[in-house]
């Protein structure tokens, strides 16, 4: 579980990154107040995920999961250009997030069966 809590951190702090250079867009006019709110949902969503995860609560981890999963497919939908080099970091962190959670899902479920 530390595996998926550290990439997690680091997804958050990733997140928080993207929002600062979109606030800091919606200054100048480049951004919209939209993608403002869903960067900061994203940290909110991610931040939720990371205390969730530490008590470790099961169903967090099956709704975090799918999400980490689709991540990694939408950043290899945006190809590898330097435009898109921010989600593919996000999708190298997710990818570790989703491995980290499959292996804390296999152990929780030997411990349950034993």
């Amino acid at each position: 579980m530390s595996l998926t809590l550290t990439a997690l951190r680091w997804m958050i702090a990733l997140a928080i990154f993207a929002l600062a250079v979109r606030v800091f867009a919606a200054s100048f006019g480049e951004a919209t107040a939209a993608q403002v709110t869903i960067a900061t949902a994203n940290v909110a969503i991610l931040w939720g995920f990371l205390v969730a995860l530490k008590r470790p609560i099961k169903w967090v981890a099956y709704v975090a999961l799918p999400m980490c999963i689709l991540d990694v497919f939408g950043a290899m939908s945006g190809g590898f250009a330097p435009k898109n080099a921010l989600n593919m970091v996000d999708a190298i962190f997710s990818f570790v997030a989703a491995c980290g959670l499959v292996i804390w899902m296999g152990e929780q479920r030997k411990v349950s069966v034993r």
